[in-house]
């Protein structure tokens, strides 16, 4: 050999390696397996005078003779493991780029970009297949040396033959010889071939519940007679070529397992109608699948549906083994009337699986590709420019490849229709469960030989998902005696076989998306008989273990639930605790899904199952009016637009019972929209509709009173009514008057009225100020006589005072109010008020201390009630007459900035247990918080799918409300 040989070679081979930046990063492994062993792989083959005789640019055909000399040329086991996948890396990085070449010198003469695609797609193929097949039988003979009477087998590919991710492989031996044996070589190979080229996935072997890597035909007829896996499996058998192995054994593989899913004239063809009726159900679902706004992955967008296609038609025409793209060429002469649509098929696949095999290469070895993100989006520019797409104007090349691409995956999508169509016609007359039904009818039934709901998913687990579980449900839906008999049987078997029986069906229809959901309707809406408890409690306990046992179809069931109509169905049949379950589930899902299936969920479980009293009066009583549709959960934006057409006509009704009735329904409207919007947005917001009924309600009174106008009288809200809190179950007010401006006898009729109304819309009036004064009309000097005794338990009544608004009535003697009761009773004697609101709080602390109250949101320690006599002291010291939360928090932190973070989680901690305890009242649940909540916790407030994780927050919020407590109570003493 010509001296500067070596040199030569390895120069060029370190120019061609620059080159490998144009791949993806997960490249990384094959270049330093490169720079760690091709120093010694040229030493080797220099030393033999061998360098000539191995091609370094290309994947020669004679790749299993190159490494054989490799193999020959190692000192030693380890090191021809090295060698073999130096050379394997070195031969995968030129191939690729080889790849990106030949891209690049076709963009400026392709005539044909179809034929110029399908070219590189044979090549890469082509090349890679030649690549790994002769490493894998070269590590195979090293790594099976000292190992004897290993088992025949044979190593099939069963994927695509240019993934370069992994390489789906199935293993096949004969019974008999040294099974351990054959099992420790293939672990050491793919060992191997992990460490040192690209791995291995089992695909057949994991999926046939053999301990083993391989296992014999007749386990995998077993497995295919029960196919507990789904109908990937079935479509990659079809394209399945040996890569190692006995070929009699692949041969006989194919004819027991494969050739059962083709058409055979005369034959028994239940695998091949079974394997047909999937395809059309998987039609169905991949042509409906949507993926993510802004994402594409060719895979589910065209690939998986139109390889499903091509196999069904091999199916059809007993087609097996041979080149998926070589195949096109004999379905058109077998098949001349689809020659147009098969056309479109092969360009639409080509392109698509071009653009996922140069992503794959230069991007990453990921399905998903977000165009929306710059990076992912220069990688698409990079990938569209090897396609043949430049640069137009300001429009990116990307822009025209993704117009194609969803034209394309467009096109596969029509195709399929018109084969599911006709994949139909063989199915549509296969009515396996009507056979079944049949059979029950004969002999059998009497001799008592059949169970229709056990033999049902014995006959047809074979089938997985080609069973016709569609025509099933139909069936479980009808009112026949088919169904009955169904049911019947299920109920007469004892309670472990029905639940491992009902498990079966779950396991199955899992995968089936809403199937599940509507063989659960099916029986839960079968007629009340005996056991009808347990069938509900196996039901659901097998609906949470499929969601539990298989995260991945946790979202395809649930994403079913969007159906309006099925998910109203669902939870309307659920028990409380069923829908508890189901919520809770919802919670695990990503938040595309989630957010969306939780907002149409929360309205119609509340309104179904977890409505307290209160809110189910009002729902019967605006039922009961013609205002509402029976047993149809309301939308907030209904509600409200209905309670504006109430009002309007409100003076023009005559009579004042009428008057009444109307305010009324306008009150049960409103508080159903108010109560339905915050089980949507899990917020409480003012409740500014019952400051509108009840200033409707004093115009009413008072024209009924005869009194005209407000001059003189004003009615005020005190406590949570005056912050503007609803759905409580009294109202917190009082009437203050000028007695020489009104007559106090028709006002106090006006008043009753306005405890009539509200006790009738369940808000019991309350007038603690009036308790203390004597009458339900306060005269303005008998409030001030009252202040001016200064009771020492008076703090209370003033502090309901300072936190009173007035609803409707005098402004004027509303200024007259805020300048003598506020200013000039309440705030002059700020600090004996400071130090009795103190008093008060040091009190209830110690007693909470001594009883143990537990968590009660509103009496407890640190809980709401302490927070609104904390907001009251501060308001006191820095006489702040104000009402709403918002603006008191902000002019608290202008009064007082250095506290401004107290301010802060001290108005947090409040708005969190107000939402808690409006959740609570919603649903008609205690306000004392206990560890076993066993209220609807999914949809009590963001970010809560468990009872314990709300438990504690409420805690830590109470605890922060008593460390706020103390360190505004200490600033007063300085």
């Amino acid at each position: 050999m010509p001296k500067g040989e070596r040199r030569r070679i390895e120069s060029c081979i370190t120019e061609r390696i620059k080159k490998a930046s144009l791949l993806g990063n997960h490249y990384r492994k094959n270049l330093h397996i490169i720079s760690k062993f091709l120093p010694d792989l040229l030493q080797r083959l220099e030393e033999a005078n061998a360098l000539s005789l191995i091609p370094f640019g290309k994947v020669s055909p004679f790749c299993m003779e190159e490494m054989e000399l490799i193999r020959h040329l190692a000192r030693s086991p380890g090191e021809a493991l090295d060698l073999l996948g130096c050379y394997y890396s070195l031969h995968l990085i030129f191939l690729n780029l080889n790849c990106l070449d030949l891209m690049e010198e076709q963009r400026s003469r392709v005539t044909n970009r179809t034929a110029a695609y399908k070219e590189v797609l044979l090549r890469a193929e082509a090349k890679f297949s030649i690549l790994y097949s002769a490493l894998i039988q070269s590590f195979l003979e090293i790594l099976s040396e000292g190992e004897k009477n290993l088992p025949e087998f044979v190593i099939c590919h069963v994927g695509a033959r240019r993934d370069q991710d992994d390489i789906d492989v199935g293993i096949i031996h004969r019974p008999g010889g040294d099974l351990a044996a054959l099992n420790r070589v293939v672990g050491r190979l793919n060992r191997e071939m992990v460490r040192r080229a690209t791995q291995m996935h089992f695909y057949l072997s994991e999926h046939s519940g053999s301990k083993w890597f391989s296992a014999c035909i007749d386990v995998y007829e077993e497995l295919m007679d029960v196919e507990r896996k789904n109908l990937v499996i079935i479509t990659q058998l079809f394209g399945a070529v040996p890569i190692v192995g006995s070929i009699s054994l692949f041969e006989e593989f194919q004819e027991r397992v494969v050739r059962r899913y083709t058409y055979r004239v005369g034959r028994d063809n239940r695998y091949y109608e079974g394997f047909m009726r999937g395809v059309v159900e998987e039609i169905r679902s991949l042509v409906a699948h949507q993926t993510r706004p802004g994402e594409i992955v060719p895979k589910v967008d065209g690939l998986r549906l139109g390889k499903i296609l091509i196999a069904a038609r091999r199916a059809n025409l007993g087609i097996v083994g041979g080149h998926f793209w070589k195949v096109f060429k004999i379905l058109q002469k077998m098949d001349p009337l689809m020659q147009e649509e098969y056309a479109t098929l092969e360009e639409s696949l080509v392109f698509l699986e071009l653009l996922r095999f140069l992503l794959h290469l230069i991007f990453v070895q990921e399905e998903g590709v977000f165009y929306t993100d710059d990076y992912c989006r220069s990688a698409l520019d990079r990938v569209a420019r090897s396609m043949g797409y430049g640069d137009k104007g300001k429009r990116r090349p990307s822009t025209d490849l993704l117009r194609d691409y969803f034209r394309y995956s467009q096109h596969i999508k029509e195709i399929s229709g018109v084969f599911k169509e006709e994949f139909k016609k063989y199915v549509e007359f296969i009515q396996v469960f009507r056979n079944l039904e049949h059979l029950g009818s004969l002999q059998n039934l009497q001799e008592g030989r059949v169970n229709l709901a056990t033999d049902y998913v014995e006959i047809m687990a074979r089938f997985h998902r080609k069973i016709p579980w569609r025509e099933f449900i139909g069936f479980l839906q009808e009112e026949d005696p088919g169904r009955e008999r169904f049911i019947r049987d299920l109920l007469l078997l004892d309670s472990v076989t029905m639940y491992r029986t009902l498990e079966r069906y779950a396991r199955t229809l899992a995968r089936e998306g809403d199937s599940l959901i509507r063989f659960l309707l099916c029986l839960l809406k079968s007629p009340g008989r005996p056991r009808r408890e347990l069938l509900e409690s196996a039901l659901m306990s097998v609906f949470r273990e499929a969601l539990e046992r298989a995260p991945q179809h946790r979202e395809m069931i649930l994403r079913s639930l969007m159906e309006e109509e099925l998910l109203r169905d669902f939870l309307q049949t659920l028990s409380p605790a069923a829908v508890i379950d189901l919520l809770r589930q919802m919670k695990r899902l990503g938040p595309e899904l989630r957010v969306p299936l939780i907002r149409k969920a929360a309205p119609l479980a509340f309104f179904h199952h977890f409505r307290s009293r209160l809110i189910a009066r009002k729902v019967d009583r605006l039922v009961r009016r013609g205002l509402l549709p029976e047993g149809e959960a309301p939308d907030p934006a209904f509600l409200h637009r209905l309670s504006e057409k109430v009002l309007p006509p409100l003076s023009g009704v005559s009579g004042s019972s009428e008057v009444y009735e109307v305010l009324q329904d306008y009150h049960d409207l409103e508080t159903l929209a108010f109560a339905f919007h915050a089980i949507e947005t899990k917020r409480f917001a003012r409740a500014a509709y019952m400051d509108r009924y009840v200033r409707q309600l004093g115009i009413c009174a008072c024209r009924e009173a005869g009194i005209e106008g407000r001059s003189g009288f004003g009615i005020y809200a005190t406590g949570g009514n005056a912050q503007g809190r609803a759905l409580d179950n009294d109202y917190d007010m009082f009437v203050l008057c000028d007695a020489s401006r009104v007559v106090p006898a028709s006002l106090m009729r006006a008043v009753h009225r306005i405890h009539r109304e509200l006790t009738r819309v369940g808000n019991f009036p309350h007038h603690r100020i009036a308790e203390k004064i004597g009458s339900f009309v306060i005269p303005l000097e008998g409030l001030a006589a009252y202040l001016d005794r200064r009771d020492p338990e008076d703090y209370i009544e003033r502090t309901e005072l300072l936190g009173a608004r007035r609803i409707f009535g005098d402004p004027v003697l509303h200024r007259r109010f805020e300048e003598e009761m506020i200013v000039g009773r309440v705030f002059r004697e700020k600090e004996r008020l400071i130090r009795s609101l103190s008093r008060e709080l040091r009190e209830r602390y110690r007693y909470a201390d001594e009883v143990n109250v537990g968590i009660d949101l509103k009496q407890g320690k640190g809980g709401l009630f302490d927070i609104s006599l904390l907001i009251c002291l501060v308001k006191v010291r820095f006489e702040i007459f104000e009402t709403s939360d918002g603006r008191t928090q902000r002019i608290l932190k202008q009064k007082d900035p250095d506290h401004a973070a107290l301010y802060d989680a001290l108005f947090a901690a409040k708005r969190f247990l107000s939402d808690v305890r409006g959740m609570l009242c919603l649903t008609g649940f205690s306000e004392e918080v206990r560890e076993a909540l066993d209220c609807p916790i999914p949809f009590l407030l963001k970010g809560f799918a468990d009872p314990a994780d709300l438990v504690r927050k409420v805690e830590e919020k109470m605890r922060t409300v008593l460390e706020i407590s103390e360190a505004l109570m200490r600033i007063g003493k300085r």
